[in-house]
C-alpha cells in the first residue's frame, strides 16, 4: 500500500497569488532595509572592548 499524501486531482492555483506574494515580500524586504538604516547594527559584546 503506497502512502498518497496529495490526491491526484488537486488543483491549486500558484500563479494567481504571485502579485501579492511579491508585493508582501517587497513590503519586508524594504521595511528591513528601513530599519537597519534607522536602528543600525547590534554588534553586542563581542566587538566591545
Amino acid at each position: 500500500m503506497r502512502l498518497k499524501l496529495v490526491p491526484s486531482d488537486t488543483s491549486f492555483d500558484f500563479m494567481r497569488l504571485r502579485l501579492p506574494a511579491m508585493g508582501f515580500s517587497g513590503l519586508l524586504v524594504t521595511a528591513s532595509i528601513l530599519m537597519f538604516a534607522l536602528v543600525g547594527l547590534n554588534l553586542g559584546i563581542d566587538f566591545r572592548g
